[in-house]
């Protein structure tokens, strides 16, 4: 038995000053949805403004191109050992983990 997690709070990675501001006891719903609305249109230009950066485009690129060695390597391994562990229990072999 390990230790018991500890719960994160889910909302620890927000400014203190817009937990504030959204908890206080004078703001309305209205605000609310204003703060609800500004962050999703925000959250969209985010997601053009990634989805338009040519630079990060070619950064991903080359990373997924750097990391193709590792992953076809990590394919055959698994491939391997799925042909090795089909072939024992064609033998009706006790296999580990089973």
């Amino acid at each position: 038995m390990g230790r018991p997690r500890k719960e994160k709070d889910p909302w620890a990675d927000l400014p203190e000053e817009f937990k504030a501001k959204v908890t206080a006891a004078g703001i309305d719903d209205e605000a609310i949805t204003r703060e609800i609305r500004e962050a999703a249109l925000y959250r969209q230009a985010l997601k053009e403004a990634k989805a338009n950066d040519e630079d990060l485009k070619a950064q991903k690129a080359k990373a997924r191109d750097a990391g193709a060695v590792y992953r076809e390597g990590d394919k055959l391994c698994a491939l391997k050992i799925a042909f090795c562990r089909a072939e024992l229990k064609s033998r009706a072999r006790v296999l580990p983990g089973d």
